[in-house]
């Protein structure tokens, strides 16, 4: 039997396609990128990977979070700051009942995060650092000045039962 692959649409709506089976149900949704061989990342970046496919459908699923969630590493070597949502995006963002802001949320447990970046600016959602009870405590009372700190497990960031209850965890 011949498996038949459908025709191309000419209009996908990448919005409604995302956010069908997503948001009424909520949860995580991971977006990665890699090359054939399996490098996530060239000279360190994933820049060097992204075609302008891949970077609408990554503009599409962050229309559509609550919160972008990145590794302290990734947020380090690509430069992360506070997300300003222009004005489109705003109303998309409103055409699916979500919040006008985008805060982002770093994981880290060694909590090597400079809060004098951008990642911990001024203008915007205050930024949420989840790490956990063995990180350095007097760091992670420098970073309160600047982000949310959250505690997600002991010994290592546990972040099972703080996503389960996203967003309206405290």
């Amino acid at each position: 039997m011949r498996a038949l692959i459908p025709e191309p649409a000419t209009t996908v709506d990448l919005h409604e396609h995302y956010a069908r089976h997503w948001l009424d149900r909520g949860g995580v949704r991971a977006n990665f990128i890699s090359s054939v061989d399996g490098a996530v990342a060239v000279a360190g970046l994933s820049r060097g990977l992204q075609t302008p496919g891949d970077n609408r459908v990554f503009a599409v699923l962050r229309d559509l979070a609550d919160v972008i969630l990145v590794g302290a590493g990734t947020a380090r070597m690509e430069g992360y700051a506070v997300v300003s949502v222009g004005p489109k995006r705003r109303a998309v963002r409103q055409r699916f009942g979500l919040t006008e802001q985008l805060p982002t949320a770093v994981v880290s447990r060694s909590l090597q995060l400079d809060p004098t970046s951008d990642l911990f600016g001024d203008d915007g959602p205050r930024t949420i650092v989840l790490t956990c009870a063995a990180a350095d405590p007097d760091v992670r009372a420098k970073l309160r000045d600047r982000a949310d700190v959250v505690i997600c497990g002991d010994d290592i960031v546990d972040l099972g039962p703080r996503v389960r209850r996203w967003p309206t965890a405290g």
